[in-house]
C-alpha cells in the first residue's frame, strides 16, 4: 500500500491519498483560507497585460479558475480592473491536486465538516464524479460553513460561468500570488450541486468498496458526526485517524477505541503540539474573564464558529453566570445561526450518553435551546437585523477566520471604542492579520484546541492495541515527533516501525498477503454435490471444486471451467520418477 499527504508546506497535514487492495481512496479535502493584509504589499502588474504562462505552472486547477482576459467588464457592464474587484480580504485554495489523476480516485472520505470545504472545487471545477462519504451532521455542518462564508467572502449571484473573469483568483492580477494557486471562492450554485454528490453514512455502518475493501466509520469525538475510518480487506486493517478528541465534558459522542483493534496500519493526522491538554483551565479563563467584563457592566464578544466548540460554551457561560446570579443575555450573529442551532438540538443519537438521556426526558440536549424558549438567547442573520440589544451582553459571531467580514466588525466597531469591553479568540484557525479593524477594545487570545496530541495518541494505542500493536504507525513530522517516537520504540521494542511524514511526502508499505477471498460463482455452486465425511466425530457436507480463477478489480471469482483444454490441465496425471540416465 501508498500513502501520500497531498498538503502543501507549511500546512498541517490532513489529506491523504491512499492506494489500497487496488483502490485510490482520497481522504479529506479541506479549503485553506488566507487573509489579505495589504493589498499594497503584492505587486501589481497592468491588467490589460496578462502575466507569462510559463512562468505562472498552472495546474488544471488553476486554467479553470484563473483563466486571463484581457478588459474585463463587471455584470453590469462597466469596465473595471480585476484589482477593482478584489474587495474580499480572504483568498482561497485547495490542495495541490496537480500531481493526481482525479480519474483513478475511487472514493473520498470525509472526517468532517472542516475538513471538507474543498469539496465544491473538486466535484463542480475539476469534474471529480466518483462516490464521497460523510456522516450526516458533517455534511449538514460543512454546508452552513460553506454557505456563510459565500455570503462574506463570495460573489453576489448563484452562478458565475467558469469563463468568467469573476473566477481569475482575487489576486488574480497579483503575480506573486497567482502561481500559489489563490483564488476567489465558489458559488452558492457550487454548493448545492456539490452536496447533492455526498451519501451520508453512519458511525460503525459497513460500505463496501468493489468488495474488496470495507469502509467502516468510528466516531472521533471530536465534533458532531467527526469520523475517523478503517478500511478492511481480508486480511489487513489501516485506520485514517484524523481530527480527533477525548477531552470530557463535551457533547460529541466519544472517542470509539474499537477501530484500533487488529489494525496492521494507524495513519495519525491533525493532531495538536503539547503533551499537556490544558483544555478544562482554558474554560475556567474564559469563564473567569467574561464574568469580571460582564461585571464591569462591559460586553464580550467571542469570533467563532457557528458549529462545535459554541455550543458547550454556550452551557458552560449560561452555567457559571447563573451561579453568580447574574441575568446576561447571549447573541448570536451569523447568516446560518438560526439553522446551526436548531440543528444541533435534533441530534441526540450523535452526542455523549448523558446527552442521549436528555433527549429521552424530551428536553433538549443543548442547553441554547433551552435559553432560546426563555428569551435568553437571541439568533440573528446579521446585528443590523438586531433591534434592541440589551448590554451588558455576550455576543457570537461567526466566520472566525477572519475579523474583517461580517457581524464581528459592526461589533468592534460599537464596541470598540472602550477598552474595557472584551474581544476573546478561541478558535485556533482565527487568522489574526495585521490590518485587523482598529479599535481600543481588549483582545486576547484563549484557544480551546480540543485536537488530541501525539501523546494522546499513544495513550489510546496503548489502550487499545494492548495485546498487539499495530505494525506500522505514521505520524506527522511536528514539533516532539522525534521524542514521541522513541519513547514508543522503547516501549514496544520492535514491535512496531513508526513512520514520520511531511506534506508532500509519500510512504510506501510492503504486505505479505496471508490470504485473498475467493467467490464461487453462481453457476459453479450450482454444480457442487456435496457429499457427508465424518471428521473428529463431526459431520460436514463437504464438496470437491474444480474450476478457473478469475480477477477483475481485485475481485477473485471461480467459474466453471469453460475451455476443454484449461480441464485437461487440471486432470491428475501420473509423474514418471526422475530418471539420471534420461535425456
Amino acid at each position: 500500500m501508498k500513502i501520500e499527504c497531498l498538503d502543501r508546506p507549511g500546512a498541517r497535514p490532513t489529506t491523504f491519498l491512499v492506494e489500497f487492495k487496488g483502490n485510490t481512496i482520497l481522504f479529506n479535502c479541506p479549503l485553506e483560507i488566507k487573509a489579505l493584509s495589504k493589498l499594497a504589499d503584492i505587486d501589481d502588474v497592468s491588467p490589460s497585460t496578462p502575466p507569462s504562462m510559463g512562468n505562472m505552472g498552472f495546474n488544471q486547477l488553476d486554467t479553470i479558475l484563473s483563466r486571463i482576459i484581457h478588459n474585463t467588464k463587471d455584470i453590469q457592464g462597466n469596465d473595471t480592473t480585476l484589482l477593482d474587484r478584489c474587495d474580499d480580504g480572504c483568498v482561497f485554495r485547495t490542495v495541490n491536486f496537480s500531481l493526481v489523476d482525479l480519474n483513478q480516485i475511487d472514493v473520498v472520505l470525509v472526517a468532517n465538516s472542516e475538513l471538507m470545504l474543498g469539496l465544491p472545487f473538486l466535484t463542480e471545477y475539476l469534474g471529480y464524479k466518483g462516490k464521497i462519504f460523510a456522516t450526516e451532521p458533517a455534511i449538514e455542518f460543512a454546508r452552513q460553513r460553506m454557505e456563510e462564508l459565500v455570503a462574506y467572502h463570495g460573489r453576489q449571484g448563484s452562478f458565475i460561468s467558469p469563463e468568467s473573469a469573476l473566477h481569475f483568483s482575487q489576486v488574480g492580477s497579483m503575480n506573486r500570488r497567482v502561481d500559489e494557486q489563490w483564488r476567489s471562492l465558489y458559488t452558492l450554485r457550487d454548493i448545492r450541486l456539490c452536496m447533492q454528490k455526498i451519501k451520508p453514512v453512519r458511525f460503525n455502518e459497513h460500505l463496501s468498496l468493489y468488495e474488496t475493501t470495507t469502509l467502516v466509520p468510528y466516531s472521533s469525538g471530536y465534533s458532531l458526526g467527526s469520523a475517523n475510518w478503517s478500511l478492511e480487506a481480508t486480511d489487513r486493517k489501516i485506520v485514517l485517524m484524523s481530527t480527533s478528541s477525548i477531552v470530557a465534558n463535551r457533547h460529541p459522542a466519544l472517542f470509539d477505541m474499537t477501530i484500533m483493534e487488529k489494525a496492521d496500519v494507524v495513519l495519525v493526522s491533525d493532531v495538536r503540539s503539547g503533551e499537556q491538554n490544558d483544555t478544562e483551565s482554558i474554560r475556567k479563563k474564559i469563564l473567569s474573564h467574561t464574568a469580571l467584563t460582564l461585571q464591569s457592566q462591559k460586553n464580550v464578544l467571542f469570533p467563532i464558529s457557528m458549529m462545535g466548540n459554541i455550543f458547550d460554551l454556550i452551557g458552560d457561560l449560561a452555567r457559571h453566570l447563573k451561579s453568580l446570579h447574574m441575568s446576561i443575555p447571549f447573541y448570536v450573529a451569523s447568516p446560518v445561526a438560526r439553522r446551526s442551532l436548531e440543528y444541533a438540538n435534533i441530534l441526540g443519537e450523535w452526542m455523549t450518553a448523558g446527552h442521549q438521556d436528555i433527549v429521552n426526558m424530551a428536553t433538549k440536549p443543548l442547553e441554547h435551546g433551552q435559553l432560546q424558549e426563555e428569551k435568553e438567547l437571541f439568533a440573528y442573520d446579521s446585528l443590523q437585523d438586531a433591534i434592541d440589544i440589551k448590554e451588558p451582553s455576550i455576543l457570537f459571531t461567526g466566520d472566525y477566520t477572519c475579523l474583517k467580514k461580517g457581524s464581528v466588525v459592526s461589533a468592534l466597531e460599537h464596541w470598540g471604542k472602550d477598552q474595557r469591553n472584551l474581544c476573546i479568540i478561541t478558535d485556533p484557525e482565527t487568522l489574526l492579520s495585521q490590518d485587523i479593524p482598529h479599535s481600543r477594545m481588549k483582545i486576547i487570545s484563549l484557544i480551546l484546541n480540543t485536537r488530541v496530541s501525539l501523546w494522546d495518541v499513544g495513550s489510546i494505542l496503548a489502550t487499545a492495541c494492548r495485546d498487539a500493536p499495530p505494525p506500522h504507525i505514521i505520524i506527522p513530522d511536528m514539533l516532539g515527533s522525534d521524542r514521541f517516537k522513541e519513547k514508543w520504540e522503547m516501549e514496544h521494542p520492535e514491535a512496531t516501525q513508526l513512520h514520520t511524514m511531511n506534506p508532500g511526502e509519500s510512504i510506501s508499505i510492503g504486505f505479505k498477503n496471508k490470504m485473498e477471498m475467493i467467490v464461487i460463482s453462481e453457476e459453479l455452486a450450482a454444480r457442487l454435490v456435496p457429499e457427508a465425511a465424518q471428521i473428529n466425530g463431526v459431520v460436514y457436507a463437504i464438496a470437491p471444486i474444480t474450476g478457473a480463477l478469475a480477477m477483475y478489480n481485485n475481485n477473485y471469482e471461480l467459474q466453471p471451467i469453460t475451455e476443454p483444454y484449461d480441464e485437461y490441465l487440471l486432470k491428475p496425471t501420473q509423474i514418471a520418477p526422475f530418471n539420471n540416465n534420461d535425456t
